[in-house]
């Protein structure tokens, strides 16, 4: 856990940043689909699941995965959160009214084998 300093006008805020990662094999989520949809509907929202590429829905894991290994949320909370991207291509974390949680960053990508998030979260 890392502590960093930022400056707020003539005002320091100390913040408590803390990184999660996590790595996905693509087979093995492929196999837990194929043996039950159920998997799936455990971790992601209909939203998520929509018309993802296989490499995207277990980047989309790693990343929930990810965030989980912060604290922000506990096993069994991935439905409470929504993996989406901005219109730049980013990816983002939103609420389950859709509003964007700045707190968490993540950053998500894949090959053809594996997918890889990491998560910050900065606590207040």
């Amino acid at each position: 856990m890392y502590c960093i300093i930022s400056y707020v006008g003539a005002v320091k805020k100390r913040m408590n940043t803390v990184i999660g990662i996590d790595i996905v094999d693509i087979i093995d989520v492929r196999n837990k689909i194929n043996g039950s949809r159920l998997f799936l509907s455990k971790i992601l929202s209909e939203q998520e699941i929509g018309q993802c590429s296989m490499e995207s829905l277990a980047g989309k894991i790693a990343a929930k995965e990810a965030i989980m290994k912060t604290g922000f949320m506990k096993a069994g909370e991935w439905r409470n959160l929504i993996i989406t991207t901005l219109d730049t291509g980013a990816p983002t974390v939103l609420d389950l009214n859709g509003v964007q949680i700045h707190s968490i960053k993540i950053s998500i990508a894949h090959t053809q084998k594996t997918a890889v998030a990491v998560a910050l979260y900065e606590k207040d």
